[in-house]
């Protein structure tokens, strides 16, 4: 058990020790109806709320925004954010997200962002936050700013994780720089062989190098890397579509519809380069 949990453990036992106490006291010493420990409990838990209430927000603000709740999870971000400090970067990196997401709003998410670099307190920490800070550049169509940051990333951290280099490379190939976008790929995958997303990279950018001298090498190189991806993890909108593309182009209809089918049902993110509506377009076309 690590510290935390045990020094955690510790004060509970304590507070629970030390309410029994208070109804011995009240109870037993002083005679008081049982009504009047009832509203010293009450007044000792809303004292707590009150002066742990920016902490509790922002606890389930997170909760609801990794389990799926964005919009559960805007208000209470924005309570927890607005009105004082809190020190989770987390918070401040999800409430940047939503605002990007739904309110194309990058002037307060930066903001956001630029508060959670004061308070990260770990190399982790910072990280996640450049590299949300780098997806908002991207989305306010600002790439070479999101280029600077993860690079800048890359020269000051000793570690960079694959999901970082996986964005830094996607923003390479969509500003056509592709040799800078298979260099940084292949790191990821160096960092870890089994990353979904890298290989669902590197089959867009052979598909984007492909020409007439080496059309076929690179259809062949993508893919494979575009079946990689999807033995990882099969919900992978571009791979699908992009599978299903190269079907078509081998007259493989039924492969083809069926690509296509698990690409309109797929989760889209920031980083799709199709979109649903295109998704949905190919899939009704075989349907």
């Amino acid at each position: 058990m690590s510290q935390n949990k045990i020094l955690r453990s510790i004060t509970i036992t304590l507070f629970a020790m030390a309410l029994y106490a208070l109804y011995v006291i009240m109870i037993n010493v002083y005679g008081l109806p049982a009504y009047t420990l009832l509203l010293a409990y009450a007044a000792i838990i809303g004292t707590l709320y009150f002066l742990n209430r920016k902490s509790i927000w922002a606890l389930t603000g997170n909760y609801y925004y990794i389990t799926g709740h964005q919009a559960k999870a805007r208000p209470f971000l924005e309570k927890a954010i607005k009105t004082g400090s809190i020190k989770s970067p987390a918070s401040h990196i999800y409430y940047a997200l939503i605002l990007m997401k739904e309110d194309k709003d990058s002037v307060n998410a930066l903001a956001s962002l630029e508060k959670a670099l004061t308070i990260c307190k770990n190399p982790l920490d910072e990280r996640n936050t450049l590299t949300t800070m780098a997806t908002c550049h991207w989305l306010a169509n600002t790439p070479q700013k999101a280029i600077d940051i993860l690079e800048n990333m890359r020269k000051n951290h000793e570690h960079v994780n694959p999901s970082a280099l996986v964005t830094l490379g996607y923003i390479y190939m969509r500003t056509d720089d592709l040799e800078n976008a298979l260099k940084v790929t292949n790191l990821a995958l160096a960092d870890n062989e089994n990353y979904a997303a890298a290989w669902d990279n590197l089959g867009q950018i052979y598909l984007k190098q492909a020409s007439d001298e080496n059309e076929n090498d690179c259809i062949n190189k993508a893919k494979e890397a575009f079946i990689k991806a999807l033995s990882l993890k099969e919900s992978l909108a571009d791979s699908n579509y992009y599978m299903g593309i190269l079907s078509e182009k081998e007259d493989d209809t039924k492969q083809a519809a069926e690509y296509f089918r698990k690409a309109a049902i797929s989760p889209f993110s920031f980083f799709n380069t199709i979109s649903q509506e295109q998704a949905d377009e190919k899939y009704n076309q075989y349907n």
